[in-house]
């Protein structure tokens, strides 16, 4: 596939989230685009509830797809776009009372000749895997779905991981994606705390990234979670709070 095929790829995928049937990323409009979709009202699958507002923002367009939890306010929130120079970040914040979680969302476009320090974990890792994720979620009660969640990553060759003296620092996961799963795979992150801003979660991403596309199963676009806000990318703002729930992409 081609730069454009991969990027039509991953706008469809994204427009998805908001239930829309065709590629959001094509439009260009000024004004914000309200979509009202019963499918707010459902949870997302992969991220275990409702959220009452979806958003895609890009350069072109911002594209909001709303429930019936968030009807009451979103003429409110479309004229406060209007009319003021205000992000939809601040403008969200002023309307729904709450601070959104921001995160940047990326596609991978380019050859998986990829020099990483990581590795792919196999099923005898899974001991180091438990460690890893018992330090990253010390308030996990419940993990005996755990040593499952882990064979399925090994199955499809999306565990990748940096070890530092036997120990898993920074390891990739492969979490549920709700629409498109046959083309578009998402790589998810985590790196113990006292080994961040090391490098070794770009590591972590890269192996994977290496190892999806040498199966061909995904194509090549590819999503990836990351928190920093950034007004010139692709943005997906989470939140959750009381009785709105929002996720902005």
């Amino acid at each position: 596939m081609n730069e454009n095929e991969n990027r039509e790829l991953v706008g469809k995928y994204y427009s998805r989230f908001l239930d829309a049937d065709d590629d959001l990323f094509t439009r260009f409009t000024p004004e914000p685009v309200l979509l009202y979709t019963p499918a707010r009202n459902l949870p997302l699958q992969g991220y275990g509830q409702c959220y009452d507002l979806l958003a895609i923002v890009t350069e072109k367009t911002t594209a909001i797809s709303y429930g019936n939890a968030a009807a009451e306010k979103i003429s409110q929130l479309y004229t406060l776009l209007l009319t003021d120079t205000i992000s939809i970040y601040e403008a969200i914040r002023k309307v729904f009372s709450i601070k959104p979680i921001c995160s940047i969302k990326y596609f991978f476009n380019g050859e998986a000749q990829i020099e990483t320090s990581a590795r792919l974990l196999a099923s005898s890792d899974y001991t180091a895997f438990e460690t890893f994720f018992k330090t990253n979620n010390p308030n996990a009660k419940d993990i005996t779905w755990l040593r499952n969640y882990f064979e399925e990553m090994i199955s499809e060759k999306t565990c990748c991981g940096v070890f530092m003296d036997r120990q898993l620092v920074s390891c990739t996961d492969s979490p549920t994606v709700p629409f498109m799963s046959d083309n578009i795979k998402e790589i998810g992150i985590n790196t113990l705390k006292q080994y961040r801003n090391q490098g070794f979660a770009k590591d972590a991403c890269s192996c994977a990234i290496r190892e999806i596309t040498k199966q061909g199963k995904y194509r090549s676009g590819r999503l990836m979670r990351q928190t920093s806000p950034h007004k010139n990318s692709q943005r997906v703002w989470g939140l959750k709070n009381g009785e709105n729930r929002i996720l902005l992409l």
